[in-house]
């Protein structure tokens, strides 16, 4: 995984996401809520949650996928115990020959990736998502395990 070597703020003024003010209010509200930067500037209403992922995505060198209307495979769920699912905020997307992509709304641990890819017998290719299409993928995906 490449990180990209610029701050969060720093890519969101590039960007045009933010300005320097709002940059400074949410370093303020960071420092008085111990939230990360991110989770600062949703709350004070500077950025939306899908827009923050998608710069969190070029900042990790990942892809950004957004779920809404996504049809899950119920047989690649099946396989991940739903505690896993729950605990490290993952959905599984599709599975093409050996590599399973998966969406996630925090980075993988090495060790989380090679328990998946134990799960699935194959490699696993990450793409991040925001937090609230995570939510919704989860309830769609605790109807398709019943």
């Amino acid at each position: 995984m490449t990180i990209h070597n610029k701050r969060m703020g720093e890519i969101l003024l590039d960007r045009k996401l933010i300005d320097e003010e709002q940059l400074n209010k949410g370093l303020k509200h960071q420092k008085e809520s111990g939230k990360m930067i991110g989770e600062s500037l949703i709350d004070l209403g500077f950025i939306d949650e899908e827009k923050f992922a998608q710069v969190l995505a070029i900042q990790y060198g990942m892809p950004y996928i957004s779920l809404n209307n996504y049809h899950f495979d119920s047989e690649l769920i099946a396989r991940v115990p739903q505690a896993f699912i729950e605990k490290h905020h993952i959905i599984p997307l599709d599975k093409i020959g050996h590599i399973v992509t998966v969406a996630i709304c925090d980075i993988l641990s090495p060790e989380q990736e090679k328990e998946l890819e134990s799960i699935y017998e194959g490699k696993v290719r990450c793409f991040l998502t925001s937090v609230s299409d995570t939510k919704v993928a989860f309830k769609k995906i605790v109807r398709i395990k019943k």
